[in-house]
């Protein structure tokens, strides 16, 4: 039982990470509340999400009060910009799907099966909106065009995250005392954790392509000198 409960053992290294969850989604909330919500919302997101992001590269050895509040300072103003932005976008959406309802005749079944197939495509960018924002320091337009631009290369991983999020609803509907205690930060940990290997798959990918390319043109390189001699 000794082993058990070394810090060192699995068991202990799960309520840990627990306990650390728990900890960011306090934050979260906290700061959430701090900007009134409306203005604190999207920041304290950005910040949950770098903070996790941290916690997954490097470990808990860092203090988690004084780089939460680091975020959500330096990020104050972006985010909210980019997330009412989002809002904005969804407003757009939702006044073209009740356009495409109305629409009578023969068309009335494309306009609605465009309008749906946008939400779906704006869902899943949404899902990256964050992991992008907080993995690259890019302008929010730039956040927008990586985050479609990893939606179509790695569309499994948005699946998974959409996966998550279902679990989490359900999770909410079975457990919902749980929901202001830690799930939503385990489910940021699950969404941050598969846009990590996102990012990591996409830049294999370009790393292979950049070693080919080289090769290619070492090859022509050395071919051209052979026929110039």
């Amino acid at each position: 039982m000794q082993g058990l409960f070394h810090k060192d053992s699995k068991l202990m290294k799960l309520m840990t990470w627990f306990a650390d969850m728990a900890h960011i989604q306090l934050l979260w909330i906290v700061f959430t509340l701090v900007g009134l919500v409306f203005g604190g919302f999207f920041p304290a997101t950005v910040s949950m999400f770098a903070l996790i992001r941290k916690r997954i590269q490097s470990g808990d050895g860092f203090s988690f009060n004084k780089e939460f509040w680091a975020h959500y300072k330096k990020n104050l103003v972006k985010a909210n910009l980019l997330g009412y932005s989002i809002l904005a976008m969804s407003l757009l959406l939702g006044l073209h799907y009740q356009y495409s309802l109305n629409v009578q005749g023969s068309l009335s079944f494309l306009f609605t099966l465009s309008s749906l197939g946008l939400w779906l495509i704006f869902l899943l960018v949404v899902l990256y909106i964050v992991p992008t924002y907080v993995h690259f320091d890019i302008k929010n337009v730039q956040v927008i065009k990586h985050a479609f631009i990893m939606v179509i290369s790695t569309p499994l991983h948005a699946v998974g995250m959409a996966g998550l999020c279902y679990l989490f609803y359900l999770s909410a509907r079975v457990v919902p005392v749980l929901v202001p205690f830690v799930s939503v930060g385990v489910l940021a940990y699950g969404i941050m954790r598969l846009a990590n290997h996102a990012f990591k798959s996409v830049d294999d990918v370009a790393e292979k392509e950049g070693q080919r390319k080289n090769k290619k043109e070492t090859s022509y390189s050395e071919l051209s000198t052979e026929n110039k001699s």
